[in-house]
């Protein structure tokens, strides 16, 4: 399971860097929210404190 989800994670993150798609221009920013919850969620699996 954390292995998918850390795959997810990746996903996000990766798709929050792209640069922004025409007439799309909040799918990044959502792409980030989605990375930083899912890499929380992995973080709290393997049991390391955030921040």
């Amino acid at each position: 399971m954390n292995a998918v989800l850390a795959a997810l994670a990746g996903y996000f993150v990766a798709h929050s860097l792209m640069p922004d798609r025409p007439g799309l221009p909040t799918v990044r920013a959502l792409r980030a929210a989605q990375g930083a919850a899912a890499l929380e969620w992995l973080r709290a699996r393997l049991g390391r404190r955030t921040r």
